[in-house]
């Protein structure tokens, strides 16, 4: 006999989830055509702390790490490429500043895997 275990939904997920439907998805349109900067949406996702997903716990942030913001750019991605694209920039300039943070929370856990060698060329 086998049990199926489900995982918790990150909290974070459930935080964006808000902004999804009442600011990015409804923009996207809009801000494709027009080439404008997701300004609301990156205003919203800093007053829901989720800009700081990536930065450590001692600096403000939610100390999550490359996962986080991978499912984060994902469900963002589903409603705006262009928002998902400067979240994503912005996590990778948060992971960057601090190389102790990069080499824990990036490289590390890639470390053995073949995105290690991908991810870093």
């Amino acid at each position: 006999m086998t049990t199926a275990t489900t995982t918790p939904r990150p909290f974070y997920l459930d935080a964006l989830e808000p902004i999804l439907t009442e600011i990015i998805a409804p923009a996207a349109g809009e801000i494709d055509r027009m080439a404008a900067y997701p300004q609301a949406a990156l205003d919203a996702l800093a007053q829901a702390g989720l800009l700081g997903l990536v930065s450590a716990k001692e600096v403000g942030g939610l100390g999550e790490g490359i996962r986080a913001a991978t499912l984060a750019v994902e469900q963002i991605a589903r409603h705006c490429a262009s928002t998902a694209l400067v979240v994503c920039m912005h996590y990778a300039a948060a992971c960057s500043h601090d190389p102790c943070l990069f080499r824990s929370r990036v490289t590390q856990p890639l470390l053995g895997t073949s995105e290690y060698g991908n991810g870093l060329r």
